[in-house]
């Protein structure tokens, strides 16, 4: 299953970069986020996290291999916990016509026959595109606040 969520942002990279890296600072300005912990350090541009969000009144939660890219403003995940283990995720964040575009795409191929990809489109359908697009519009909000204040 591969998703795409986007959203343009009157910002700029650099900023909307720096808000989409600092995850531990996203249940502050990301209302559906219960908490991220940075279970592990690995160098200064890699480490392992648990993020915990709300779809709804739902609770999730996920633990990933997150590598930072900061000269080209790209964030790639491997979930390597929870029930989007195998899942790969990216944030490429790019200047495009005035605006800042941030994308987040998802891959995931769920190894059980039949039940695998039925399972992959419900889980992000209705959970990833929806924390996801929540994430987006979030650091939107964020960085264009910031941004104005400058």
């Amino acid at each position: 299953m591969h998703t795409v969520d986007t959203i343009a942002i009157n910002s700029t990279p650099e900023v909307v970069y720096h808000l989409a890296s600092d995850v531990e600072s996203w249940p502050e300005i990301l209302a559906h986020y219960r908490w991220v912990r940075v279970l592990e350090t690995r160098g200064p541009d890699e480490r392992v996290v648990e993020m915990a969000a709300r779809r709804d009144a739902i609770p999730v939660w996920w633990r990933s291999l997150m590598r930072c890219y900061p000269s080209e403003h790209r964030i790639v995940y491997k979930h390597i916990g929870g029930a989007t283990t195998g899942m790969d995720v990216e944030w490429t964040i790019v200047p495009t016509g005035g605006v800042t575009r941030a994308r987040i795409t998802h891959d995931i191929l769920l190894p059980w026959p039949i039940l695998g990809p039925i399972t992959a489109f419900l889980m992000c359908d209705a959970f990833v595109s929806y924390i996801a697009n929540q994430t987006l519009h979030g650091i939107a909000a964020a960085a264009e606040r910031k941004s104005r204040q400058s």
